[in-house]
């Protein structure tokens, strides 16, 4: 397990900046590395995100760019995929955080 420390002294990006970033590269990754293994002729990936806080809880939009000479069922199938890279699996699965003092 990886240890993460924090000072609290407001030197770093915010929290939820790493969370998008954490996301949006694995999106992207995930889907680079499904095209290359079905030989689509995926040229980039771009994905957007941005998160806002309600009563429900966080809610992250998230929006994909697909270029390339793609046609329809694999752009959709892509998308599908998105919502398999390991990040998005942990963000909508349970989720457990245990809390110690040190």
């Amino acid at each position: 397990m990886a240890r993460v420390f924090t000072s609290g002294a407001d030197l770093g990006p915010p929290p939820f900046a790493l969370l998008l970033v954490a996301l949006g590269s694995c999106t992207s990754m995930t889907l680079r590395t499904y095209a290359d293994l079905k030989a689509w002729p995926l040229e980039r990936v771009r994905v957007g995100l941005r998160h806002a806080s309600g009563p429900d809880g966080l809610v992250i939009d998230r929006r994909i760019e697909l270029v390339g000479v793609l046609d329809e069922a694999q752009r959709e199938r892509l998308l599908a995929i998105a919502g398999r890279c390991p990040l998005h699996r942990a963000l909508t699965g349970p989720v457990e955080v245990r809390s110690t003092l040190a």
